[in-house]
């Protein structure tokens, strides 16, 4: 089976759908079965290279203004010419739906994985309303319901698509390496070469720094927390970073680390801080919250009715920033040893890289198989099975 990965979002400050294209490279290399893995990504010229056993096509692309580093393909022939040559069986998009009409999949299963939120990303565009609606029409017509397979990776956007019409939809949940995000990173000094006093409560936020994930909201709730008792730290890049930077020289308990690259230096950081917080009103999966919780800090933040999510008291069914800053008071009340062992317990028990690629193979494996059976034509809707595993 030959599987081509299809994604803008993949370069080096790159979230979460980077992070999922890496953890596949490294499982296909030592995947017992015959798989093949190429991935098609833009850049600022034409490479080829090897990452472990996967083959990465890097094709010269425009930057994106003001999105924090990201390019989109000047030239869709260019992706057109490397599937001619690379035939694949399926061919994966990661976030760039678009592009699905205009490649060329005659031979290849179309597989989208709904990383984000359609609906929700669209309504931050300053654009007119009727503008966004056309361009969601045009998605879901040409794009979600001309697919053969859409992955969520929660069972919550499962049911939203079930809703919206659309039937062929699969949920695979996404992983965490428990053995690397783990408790047992915490040191008692690690805190000194920030300049963070010892006694203070280490608020944590990691990820993109961007509208959608609402940071301004996230800063605004320290304003409800004692400066002297509670300290916030973000991990991550975006367009709001130049913004970041200007808060931190102004807000005595806030640091900024800027993009942390290696995974370990981001676990040490998960693991020796207290409370993981995030004011984000969607979220399709909640990667940083599995992070956080295997590293055995708490997530508090608005209830988003995630399985990710895996202690709702610590959540605030109000979308604000006094309750917010209420419910991380009050979660301060319950930190402790057993509670770090709990959490990374739960997060070892349901999820891991390996049981997200092993699920992710079956689908694909049953395409292909209904695909033979009705000789390459359009054919049925996944086993039953499959879609509701």
């Amino acid at each position: 089976m030959k599987i081509l990965d299809l994604t803008i979002y993949y370069h080096e400050k790159s979230g979460g759908i980077k992070k999922y294209i890496d953890k596949k490279i490294a499982f296909f290399e030592y995947f017992q079965e015959n798989i093949s893995h190429i991935v098609i990504i833009p850049g600022k010229k034409e490479k080829i290279y090897q990452k472990a056993n996967t083959k990465i096509h890097e094709i010269a692309s425009l930057p994106i203004p003001g999105s924090g580093g990201y390019r989109f393909f000047r030239n869709i022939r260019k992706i057109n010419q490397i599937i001619d040559k690379e035939k694949p069986d399926i061919i994966e998009f990661g976030g760039c739906y678009s592009l699905v009409p205009l490649v060329k999949k005659d031979f290849s299963v179309i597989s989208i994985f709904y990383h984000s939120d359609l609906i929700n990303d669209i309504s931050l565009y300053p654009a007119p309303k009727q503008l966004k609606d056309l361009f969601i029409s045009y998605i879901f017509e040409k794009v979600l319901l001309k697919s053969n397979i859409i992955i969520t990776p929660s069972k919550k956007y499962q049911e939203i698509l079930y809703d919206s019409g659309i039937n062929n939809v699969a949920s695979v949940p996404l992983g965490v390496d428990t053995k690397i995000f783990h408790p047992k990173r915490k040191r008692e000094d690690f805190w000194d070469q920030f300049n963070i006093p010892k006694n203070k409560i280490k608020l944590l936020y990691v990820g993109r720094l961007s509208v959608d994930k609402n940071i301004k909201l996230l800063l605004e709730t320290l304003s409800y927390l004692d400066s002297k008792k509670f300290h916030l730290i973000i991990v991550g890049s975006g367009p709001l970073t130049p913004w970041i930077k200007l808060k931190e020289r102004k807000t005595e308990n806030l640091t900024y680390l800027g993009h942390i690259k290696e995974e370990i230096e981001l676990a040490n950081i998960y693991a020796n801080s207290d409370i993981f917080i995030s004011a984000s009103h969607y979220e399709t999966f909640g990667l940083t919250f599995l992070e956080a919780q295997s590293s055995g800090i708490p997530v508090v933040g608005f209830n988003l009715e995630l399985d990710t999510q895996l202690r709702k008291e610590f959540l605030t069914d109000d979308f604000s920033e006094k309750p917010l800053a209420e419910k991380i008071k009050e979660t301060s009340q319950y930190l402790s040893d057993s509670l770090k062992e709990e959490l990374h317990q739960e997060v070892a028990k349901h999820f891991s890289w390996e049981k997200t690629f092993i699920k992710l193979v079956n689908l694909y494996k049953d395409l292909l198989r209904q695909k033979q059976i009705h000789n390459g034509k359009t054919f049925a809707k996944l086993s039953t099975s499959l879609l509701q595993a």
